[in-house]
């Protein structure tokens, strides 16, 4: 912006210049007379000088003062990445820990997660979690730096929602045709051969596009006194959490479930039957009353 006003600046004071010549000359033959014109002239270049040096002196103060910003924000980053490098050095995070990421700002079970992505291994009954590396664009969630935790036994399971898909985006193809400007130019310089060669537009190519969509994210389902809470990291996370818990993929969840309801209704049934044919045989004279009693008392205690 200031190269391209001080070009313009330049141009226009050298048209002015040269016409102020000649009012100058004007000025030597009638010295007691000063045009209107020269005066314009000079108010002219005045003011552009003034507009001129303000716009150097302004663009110099704010590259100075971005620059000071940029320094100050180095300043602070160098600061908390040496804080948490010092920190790091005194926790014990095994070579086997994943990276995943949160997507947004969530408090939960007294931890607060940042969107920012997270070192996260798991112990016995714990899962353990601490920042990753802090960058300049994430530095401001780095107040804090501790281990969080999450007790294995307070997630309900975790799954994979969105989805992913690709569309194939076709332009181009167009052209073709006849020109009659082509056709014109082709028959001056090759005549009639020339003129329907001309005449012929230029086919453009057709041009295919890859277009991904993808809204895939993880959903962790945590229960915290009793209560729901869902917390939502990317995509990339379910993989994660499939290596490091995978009995709390909520499609193996689900077949536990499934699997303790079927196995208690067949007890269930097991039982209401024994107990059926124990009344038959008592109705029908083979056991006495005190046997019926006593099998009954087996097959409640078992």
């Amino acid at each position: 912006m200031f190269i391209f006003f001080g070009l313009i600046h330049v141009a226009m004071f050298s048209i002015f210049a040269y016409l102020e010549w000649f009012a100058y000359v004007d000025i030597l033959r009638r010295p007691k007379e000063v045009s209107t014109f020269t005066i314009i002239i000079l108010l002219y270049s005045f003011f552009i000088s003034i507009l001129f040096f303000y716009m150097h002196f302004k663009d110099k103060k704010e590259t100075r003062e971005y620059d000071e910003e940029q320094l100050k924000l180095k300043n602070e980053y160098d600061s908390i990445k040496l804080t948490y490098q010092d920190k790091k050095k005194n926790i014990l995070i095994p070579g086997n820990a994943l990276n995943v990421t949160f997507l947004d700002h969530t408090n939960v079970l007294g931890n607060n997660f940042a969107p920012m992505e997270y070192l996260i291994w798991a112990d016995k009954n714990i899962i353990s979690l601490f920042p990753s590396e802090p960058t300049i664009e994430n530095m401001q969630y780095y107040n804090e730096i501790e281990i969080l935790s999450i007790p294995r036994e307070s997630i309900q399971y975790f799954t994979l929602q969105g989805e992913l898909f690709r569309e194939t985006r076709i332009s181009g193809g167009g052209g073709g045709g006849s020109s009659i400007g082509g056709a014109i130019i082709g028959g001056l310089l090759g005549g009639e051969t020339g003129a329907i060669i001309g005449s012929r537009k230029e086919i453009e190519g057709v041009r295919s596009e890859i277009i991904e969509h993808d809204s895939r994210k993880t959903l962790l389902v945590l229960n915290e006194n009793n209560q729901r809470k869902e917390v939502f990291l990317n995509h990339e996370s379910f993989e994660k959490f499939r290596e490091m818990i995978p009995e709390k993929n909520k499609n193996v969840v689900e077949s536990l479930i499934a699997g303790k309801v079927a196995q208690q209704n067949s007890s269930e049934d097991k039982v209401l039957f024994q107990s059926r044919m124990l009344k038959q045989m008592l109705d029908e004279g083979i056991i006495d009353e005190d046997m019926f009693k006593e099998k009954i008392q087996k097959i409640m205690d078992n």
